[in-house]
């Protein structure tokens, strides 16, 4: 350099910036890791030691070193993507039929009525499910017994036929359900102390009748039930064998009844489209030579509960019979003289009755 036109030598120049070089080289040295064995040389190859086949010696220095070729490509091997699953097609099912539901029913303990409450989830699979009955609500035997009060009264243009008879009564009937829907029963009632009057005097009298068949139940529901009975009927009036103006009377037949219980509510009605009439007089009376009769009925009631066992009840029944003669009677009328041809009887009977009932 040149200053003034005074030469300055060069080399105490050149050897600061040679020292500012090392300097830096060596701070960069002290800060690389020297863990790592791909950038820092081990500086224990000899000088025997030759590179690997293949190996750069170019870029073999004193500070770097270059890895084997083989441990690279190994390194940079892609793998393949892997080839997806084929996707399978599948028709869907036309119209499926859907799995029915299940229906969990809980029993709850019967109350004192003896029902029991069945709650379910699903009101669409009600009829599916039934009912679920802890124990029996309806027993397998029924007995009752009661009393009451009976009247009576026959109505004819013949006067051995035409008189009124009212009189206490007692009862008595029983079922024995052999399944929940079929039984066998009877019943029977009859008056005390009854008198009918002859003309001159009061005569006793027993108004009596007992019926026996088979019934047939269905529930509709806990609190409504379908009854029907098939039974043979024999009802009689049975009068002192020494009566000169009345007649023994009796009538027997099949009778057919139809029950229905609400709640404590009963309600009913009964036919016995034929019937056998039959009259016996120790003096031989007749009304007529042949004869028809036929009677059909009502009843209704209302009951009362203690328990699932034990009830008290009352009951309204009443019954009308036609009779129908033909041909003329066997004796003149006491009262007209005339002796009467196709004589006509209708009687009603209505019975009051109070009672109890068991059942187990």
């Amino acid at each position: 350099m040149e200053k003034s036109g005074v030469a300055l030598p060069w080399w105490p120049l050149a050897a600061v910036v040679t020292a500012l070089v090392f300097s830096q080289l060596a701070h960069g040295q002290t800060g690389i890791d020297p863990s790592s064995a791909l950038l820092l040389n081990s500086g224990n190859r000899t000088s025997t030691e030759r590179p690997a086949s293949g190996q750069d010696t170019r870029l073999d220095s004193g500070r770097y070193t270059t890895r084997p070729r083989e441990r690279a490509e190994r390194s940079t091997i892609v793998q393949p993507a892997p080839t997806p699953a084929p996707v399978r097609r599948t028709t869907p099912a036309v119209n499926p039929t859907p799995a029915p539901t299940p229906v969990e029913v809980t029993v709850e303990p019967s109350d004192e009525q003896g029902t029991v409450v069945v709650p379910i989830s699903d009101p669409s699979s009600a009829e599916e499910a039934g009912r679920v009955i802890e124990g029996r609500k309806e027993g397998l035997l029924e007995i009752g017994f009661g009393a009451g009060y009976l009247y009576e009264n026959s109505s004819s243009s013949y006067s051995y036929r035409h008189y009124s008879m009212a009189a206490p009564v007692y009862s008595v009937d029983a079922k024995v359900w052999l399944s929940s829907e079929f039984g066998v029963g009877a019943s029977t009632y009859s008056t005390m102390g009854a008198t009918i009057s002859d003309g001159t005097r009061d005569l006793a009298a027993t108004r009596a009748e007992i019926a026996a068949g088979l019934f047939y139940r269905k529930h509709i529901s806990d609190e409504r039930v379908f009854l029907i009975g098939v039974e043979f009927q024999d009802q009689q009036l049975r009068i002192p064998t020494d009566a000169t103006t009345r007649l023994k009377l009796r009538t027997t037949g099949v009778r057919v009844s139809v029950l229905g219980y609400w709640d404590r509510w009963r309600l009913g009605f009964s036919v016995a489209p034929k019937l056998d009439h039959e009259e016996t007089s120790d003096a031989g009376t007749r009304s007529g030579t042949s004869v028809e009769a036929y009677r059909v009925g009502f009843e209704v009631g209302r009951r009362w509960t203690f328990n699932s066992t034990n009830a008290m009840y009352v009951r309204l029944r009443h019954d009308v019979e036609q009779v129908s003669f033909s041909g003329p009677a066997t004796s003149p009328d006491r009262v007209t003289g005339a002796t009467p041809d196709g004589v006509g009887v209708t009687s009603g009977t209505t019975v009051i009755q109070f009672g109890f009932e068991w059942g187990q």
